[in-house]
């Protein structure tokens, strides 16, 4: 047996080749193998010269790409993958892995039944066991596959997880998201942080089962919202004042931050907080209603904007639990949706009482949690900014937790203020707190629904609701953007000529946007296409202004053809001035 030409041929296949000695002990310092390969003279000294009775150690972990799972004589090989399997010289098997997830050396994640992996190595043939035994290959011709993470769950006995084995079952369509949650839930708790990728593997082997499996973007984004959760928690879900962390501008031009998430496509905001304001007798709760029902069940709202399919909490503390149910049956037939209710419970909102929601939500999988109406949720004087600063500061952790939030709020009175955040009751500091406000206002069997704020995207354009009843349900049916853009552009038409001519030298589109949007609730895309049709008519004329910006004057208001004349005598002046290098930086007039 030449040996030496064995450890030879297990080198030019990439492993990390040692020498060990009959007792399984290195007969080098060989850490130093863990980082990188020894080379053919270097084997050939160690087995031809200086340990001529050697067996041959292989290295596991990254440096060789190789996960061995070491099963004692007894143990059980029950759920393995087929791969390169050895007969060990002391009757048990070594199962080759390719290394697929990083992972140490692990001692009986089942009854006699190791994993060596990063810091480990193994035996190999044709070495010889103390017993006698050689080492030998069951099946040399067999390929290597990757390492089984799901055998990972199989450690989480450490934990108090009971019938962990029930978890790791797949689903079906409609159960995978759920499912998904509750896998990683149930799994992050049990492993160290610097383990957590182990976690995802898990995961991505369970999605395998599933029928179909989910698109693996989608489980990520499940995964990442859990593991943050996890992550919150650990941390006591505080931040202490001694414990400040920031973020480079390089690291957060770089950082990879994903696509926007909706609870509902561009209305909700899954790290959010929204607001459903109007006037009494708007339909507000049965837009909230709406919006639970079909982010339930994973429909569209109104048939038009998908959801995330997810569980909802409603804290109502007006309607009752009979009224909701009526209501609620007038919209549905389902008998079973991942909705629950707390109804005149006299919920308020402080520090512990929203701790108490984030672990209600984490143990029932829920995503978004709705509460009608705002105003009995808090004791805070929702005139005081404050007061309201407070609420919004212990509310905002839900979203901070991946769980959206949905206010009912109330509107002021008639003619109380035109901007978006003036039709709202209560402190500025209202609208300043949330994500996205939807207006509903109510005409006949017709809801008009605004989207006054949206700090994700850009507001979408007032859209109509046919509220129809049949065969005794009441349903909501989009019916589009009404005829109103020609309107609200022709409104801003006015409102910018009347701001020009009060600014004659001219003023930033940013700025006139801007000021349109204090005289009246009109969305930047109006106004700006009113200003584009304003200077296509030859109303209005523009000219370069700092940086990309461009400064708008009425035609009546156009500068003298010498104007450009003058701007040079005036820099031609100051350039003296700009040219002193003595001169304070404080006398350099802009």
């Amino acid at each position: 047996m030449n040996i030496v030409n064995d450890a030879l041929n297990y080198a030019r296949q990439g492993f990390s080749v040692i020498p060990v000695g009959k007792n399984k002990i290195p007969l080098i310092d060989w850490k130093r193998y863990q980082m990188e390969r020894a080379s053919e003279s270097q084997i050939k000294e160690w087995f031809e010269k200086k340990f001529t009775n050697a067996n041959i150690g292989i290295v596991t972990g990254k440096i060789s790409n190789l996960i061995v799972v070491d099963i004692e004589k007894g143990g059980s090989v029950q759920g393995l993958p087929i791969t390169k399997i050895v007969k060990t010289g002391g009757g048990g098997w070594h199962y080759y892995y390719l290394y697929s997830i990083e992972v140490g050396n692990r001692t009986r994640i089942r009854d006699l039944v190791d994993i060596r992996g990063e810091g480990g190595y193994v035996v190999a043939p044709p070495s010889t066991h103390l017993s006698g035994q050689q080492y030998v290959w069951a099946n040399s011709e067999e390929k290597m596959v990757s390492f089984p993470v799901e055998l990972l769950g199989e450690d989480i006995q450490r934990s108090k997880i009971r019938n962990w084995q029930s978890i790791l079952g797949g689903v079906s369509k409609g159960a995978r998201n759920m499912k998904a949650a509750s896998l990683f839930g149930k799994l992050l708790p049990a492993f160290k942080q610097s383990e957590w990728e182990m976690v995802w593997q898990i995961g991505v082997q369970w999605n395998k089962k599933n029928i179909p499996p989910m698109d693996e973007r989608e489980l990520r984004l499940v995964y990442e919202s859990i593991s943050k959760k996890e992550s919150i928690r650990r941390s006591g879900n505080e931040k202490t004042k001694n414990n400040f962390e920031a973020i480079s501008f390089k690291d957060l031009m770089e950082k990879d931050l994903g696509e926007i998430q909706w609870l509902v496509e561009r209305l909700v905001p899954q790290s959010g907080i929204t607001i459903i304001s109007g006037k009494p007798k708007s339909m507000k709760t049965w837009v909230l209603l709406e919006i639970a029902l079909k982010s339930a069940a994973g429909e569209k709202v109104f048939g038009e904007f998908p959801t995330k399919k997810t569980g909802i909490l409603i804290i109502d503390e007006e309607n009752g639990e009979r009224l909701l149910k009526e209501r609620l049956e007038m919209m549905s037939d389902e008998k079973d949706l991942p909705i629950f209710f707390a109804s005149q419970k006299e919920f308020c909102t402080s520090s512990d009482s929203v701790n108490t929601l984030l672990n209600y939500c984490e143990k029932n999988e829920i995503g978004a949690v709705f509460f009608d109406p705002f105003v009995r949720v808090h004791s805070a004087d929702e005139n005081s900014s404050r007061e309201i600063s407070e609420v919004f500061k212990y509310l905002r952790r839900l979203p901070n937790n991946d769980i959206a939030v949905i206010l009912v709020h109330h509107n002021r009175k008639s003619g109380a203020g035109n901007q978006s955040g003036d039709q709202m009751r209560g402190s500025s500091d209202i609208f300043a707190a949330i994500n996205s406000q939807l207006s509903v206002e109510r005409d006949g069997n017709k809801l008009k629904i605004e989207q006054t704020k949206s700090k994700e995207s850009e507001e979408i354009e007032q859209f109509e609701v046919d509220m129809v009843k049949l065969d005794e349900k009441l349903i909501f049916a989009y019916q589009g953007v009404p005829n109103v853009y020609g309107k609200k552009s022709e409104k801003a038409e006015e409102i910018a000529v009347n701001i020009l001519r009060e600014y004659k030298d001219g003023l930033s589109r940013s700025a006139i946007v801007s000021k349109v949007k204090e005289k009246k609730s009109i969305g930047d895309k109006s106004i700006r296409s009113a200003l584009e049709r304003l200077k296509e008519e030859g109303r209005i004329f523009e000219k370069p202004g700092k940086g990309n910006e461009r400064i708008c004057f009425l035609s009546e208001n156009k500068p003298d053809e010498n104007t450009k004349d003058l701007e040079k005598n005036r820099i031609g002046e100051l350039a003296p001035v700009y040219n002193d290098a003595n001169l304070p930086v404080q006398n350099i007039r802009d």
